[in-house]
């Protein structure tokens, strides 16, 4: 079995501890919950400047790691409009996209308009830099959000960029727009929660080569341990409960994610030896 954790943040004490005992604490975690894998790739997300420096840091001192770089929407407000000091990650060999970065009107939406004039800077970014952009598209089920960043996206893509909406939790409808617009989706561990059914509706009418695994770590831990601190350790977890609602087994729908992952980001596949695998220009 092949994972990848396509999306997760540092937690603090993360960005204290050797990038290499961190792994192993999230491989660890994965064996309890019954998945050891072959290759166990990670994507450390930055939500501001900060925050990337730190998933820089992370992705460097771990094997088979990557980062992400950007200004998440819930810190758009505070962002200066000014992407001038973002430049020092561009030439990174480990930096894999431009993110996490997009619309939140579920608790911004005295923001939007700095959300909007951010979200677009940073995808001029990612044009700029020939890197994927990592999307957050939430609203309070009016659909504003996903129609405003539609907008951009049209735009981005008719340019030449790519994406993918993690943590999708829009509709049927909705996800049929992003996968014309050439857009990956991200599935994490609300596919285990009872009440999240649009999450397991849009996974089954996907199709297989537009599938990523998330944990969007430390937030949304899988059932059984909804409601605790999540870590890409469960992400076995989601692999298998998001195999279910398939019909899929387990490794081979495991083993697709991480392959689709790996080309989403333009990774070489995995070595034996579990180390990061060079990005393709």
């Amino acid at each position: 079995m092949h994972l990848f954790d396509t999306h997760f943040h540092l937690k603090k004490f993360e960005t204290e501890l050797s990038p290499e005992l961190c792994r192993r604490a999230m491989l660890d975690s994965c064996a309890r919950t019954g998945f050891v894998p072959e290759s166990f790739g990670l994507n450390a997300v930055g939500g501001d400047f900060e925050e990337s420096l730190n998933a820089r840091t992370f992705a460097h001192g771990a094997p088979d790691c990557v980062f992400s770089a950007g200004v998440h929407p819930g810190n758009a407000g505070d962002f200066s409009g000014d992407t001038s000091p973002f430049e020092i990650f561009a030439d990174d060999p480990l930096l894999a996209a431009v993110g996490e970065l997009g619309l939140d009107y579920y608790y911004d939406a005295e923001t939007a308009p700095q959300q909007r004039r951010t979200f677009g800077a940073f995808l001029e970014l990612a044009l700029k830099w020939g890197k994927p952009a990592v999307v957050h598209l939430r609203d309070k089920g009016d659909d504003a959000a996903f129609r405003d960043g539609f907008a951009l996206l049209a735009d981005f893509v008719r340019d030449g960029g790519r994406f993918e909406v993690h943590c999708f939790t829009g509709s049927c409808a909705w996800g049929e727009k992003i996968l014309e617009l050439g857009g990956y989706i991200g599935i994490t561990g609300m596919v285990t929660f009872r009440r999240a059914e649009n999450v397991r509706e849009i996974l089954r009418a996907l199709p297989g080569d537009r599938i990523l695994l998330e944990t969007d770590s430390p937030y949304l831990a899988p059932v059984p341990y909804r409601g605790r601190e999540n870590n890409p350790g469960f992400l076995g977890l989601i692999a298998a409960a998001a195999a279910a609602v398939r019909g899929a087994p387990v490794d081979e729908f495991a083993d697709l994610t991480a392959a689709n992952a790996r080309r989403f980001f333009r990774l070489e596949p995995s070595g034996k030896n579990n180390d990061c695998g060079a990005v393709k220009p």
